[in-house]
């Protein structure tokens, strides 16, 4: 399901406020004829939001004081998925993917082509 910005800031927001552990997951590239990893980059981060900037262009996720990363989404599509669309999208490259039970999640697609899952675990 399409959401707006502003509902992905109230998610961005709501996971912020009560601490929420929240994974990202990071994922460049696609399937290839021979195996779906030797073309693709997929990156998988926890930690909670740390900080949403003042003119909502990017967030910061982090682990106790440690920042992790800070993801720009100036541009970016929004979508509210399902734990089943993770597994679809993931079954073939990482093992043991549709293991995770999933609270909430969104996912952005960036200009740049980079796609990004948020999720909060159950």
């Amino acid at each position: 399901m399409i959401a707006s910005k502003d509902e992905f800031l109230l998610l961005l927001a709501n996971w912020k406020n009560s601490y929420a552990k929240v994974t990202m997951l990071l994922v460049h590239g696609g399937p290839a004829t021979i195996n779906p990893l030797s073309s693709a980059f997929i990156l998988e981060l926890s930690g909670t939001i740390t900080e949403i900037s003042g003119d909502d262009s990017f967030f910061v996720l982090g682990s106790g004081d440690t920042w992790l990363v800070s993801v720009g989404f100036e541009g970016a599509d929004f979508h509210f998925e399902t734990a089943q669309d993770l597994e679809s999208s993931f079954a073939d490259l990482i093992p043991g993917s549709g293991e995770t039970e999933v609270d909430e999640m969104i996912s952005l697609l960036l200009p740049s082509g980079l796609k990004l899952f948020l999720l909060t675990p159950k």
